[in-house]
């Protein structure tokens, strides 16, 4: 039901939040804000209604609603896509990227990843 010309979504330029957007709710409206605002008005955007969603996570959303009366309301309960956690290096560097890349990738592998993750769960704290 979001995926239709009279719901605005907003987004911000050059943001993963327009890509999601555009690739699954094509028939929506776009509220595009520059790449250099100030992020937090996505989600203004949406609570002084001159948007109906923003794509975002869920952390994002519970600091959000934390200091705004929980005025934002997930609409999934799984992320729309997932993305790969990336490291920039510099140019040439790439034992120390692949270095990393496996790193990683045994994180996520064996499940590890959640040990170090929970320590900055903000349900902690």
């Amino acid at each position: 039901s979001l995926n239709m010309s009279d719901v605005t979504f907003s987004a911000m330029d050059g943001d993963l939040s327009l890509d999601l957007v555009t690739r699954f709710f094509p028939q929506a409206k776009l509220l595009s804000l520059a790449g250099n605002a100030d992020p937090s008005l996505l989600l203004l955007n949406v609570i002084t209604n001159k948007s109906k969603a923003v794509i975002t996570d869920e952390i994002t959303i519970k600091k959000f609603n934390s200091t705004n009366a929980d005025q934002l309301k997930p609409l999934y309960n799984k992320p729309i896509a997932i993305y790969p956690l990336v490291f920039s290096v510099e140019k040439g560097q790439v034992d120390l990227q692949n270095m990393l890349n496996y790193a990683v990738d045994i994180f996520v592998y064996t499940g590890n990843y959640n040990t170090i993750l929970d320590r900055y769960d903000p349900e902690q704290y």
